[in-house]
């Protein structure tokens, strides 16, 4: 059985289980490595902060993320994701702003989409990447990554994301962009990202 983390913190190192039963099974069969004590894990229940959809939405979501792949670049397009076709004739809202919809799309590319390489998330009004981050124990091996034209104020959100292997990073019409006036500004802050993304080179800036 794989075990996920979920929602996990750097700074505190706080996380969560999807299957806190498959978590607990594994109770005083491992050991703190500083002191061979066998260690007792204890769960306990709590709002997973999100709520599942209904059949027929996943369905779409599934058909939509099947379109929106492609194998031979292994890219996954989830740019404007909410206003897709499919959605919008239909009269349904389904935008990755929605934890509900984030962690239906995150189940399914653990599904069928773990050899990812290139993900666009650009124009989806992410303001916190908490639920996306979840991606993270999903695909890692991302090495483009387009998180443009979202909502995106702190620096701090991307703390979340470290791990992944970006070497391409589109970042701009973020708020958080708002205070870099030319593109030297922000090509300074390539050092800065280096911090969450090691393996930066390029950061995509268009002067405005």
């Amino acid at each position: 059985m794989k075990l996920y983390a979920i929602l996990f913190k750097y700074l505190w190192q706080h996380f969560f289980f999807q299957t806190a039963a498959a978590i607990q099974a594994i109770s005083r069969r491992i050991r703190d490595p500083s002191t061979n004590i066998p260690i007792t894990i204890l769960s306990s229940r709590m709002s997973a902060g999100f709520t599942t959809i209904p059949f027929s939405e996943k369905q779409l979501i599934e058909e939509c993320l099947k379109k929106r792949y492609s194998a031979a670049t292994h890219s996954l397009d989830l740019s404007e994701f909410g206003l897709d076709e499919l959605f919008r004739s239909r009269s349904l809202h389904l935008a990755l702003s929605r934890n509900s919809i984030m962690m239906t799309v995150v189940e399914l590319i653990d599904k069928h989409y773990g050899d990812v390489t290139a993900l666009s998330m650009k124009g989806n009004r992410l303001r916190f990447l908490d639920f996306f981050a979840c991606l993270l124990y999903r695909i890692k091996n991302v090495k483009t990554l387009d998180l443009s034209a979202n909502q995106i104020e702190k620096e701090s959100e991307l703390e979340k994301l470290r791990g992944w292997p970006v070497e391409t990073f589109f970042l701009e019409n973020n708020p958080m962009c708002g205070g870099y006036a030319s593109a030297d500004a922000y090509l300074r802050l390539t050092i800065a990202y280096q911090k969450h993304f090691f393996f930066v080179t390029l950061i995509i800036y268009y002067p405005g």
